[in-house]
């Protein structure tokens, strides 16, 4: 599973529904919660804001077709073949320093808050 970024802090609170693999740093909002089952996995992309993929040797890229059909901005590395996947619905990383995933990660946020 790859990260996802929470917006919510409502999300940390106890919830008996949420998956037993639930496990994310509140204080940055990402979330790598590691191995989990297809059930857990279903409601991670329900309740993500973000799907963030940043994979460099990804194949077909299947979770990012999984959070696109949850409609969630999915933010994804420019060094495989997820460009042709994601489209012009998905936001592209093309540098992997962190100041700059992070400046993309903003802007991409903002732009899909907008439309």
């Amino acid at each position: 599973m790859s990260f996802l970024h929470w917006e919510n802090d409502a999300v940390f609170k106890p919830n008996p529904k949420r998956p037993r693999s639930f496990k994310c740093l509140s204080a940055s909002g990402f979330c790598a919660p590691g191995p989990i089952s297809d059930q857990d996995k279903q409601w991670y992309y329900a309740h993500c804001t973000a799907f963030v993929f940043p994979s460099l040797s990804e194949g077909f890229g299947l979770p990012l077709v999984e959070a696109m059909h949850f409609g969630k901005p999915v933010f994804i590395s420019s060094a495989t073949s997820l460009p042709e996947i994601g489209g012009d619905v998905a936001y592209i990383f093309r540098d992997f320093s962190a100041e700059q995933m992070q400046a993309d990660f903003a802007a991409g946020m903002t732009d899909f808050i907008k439309h």
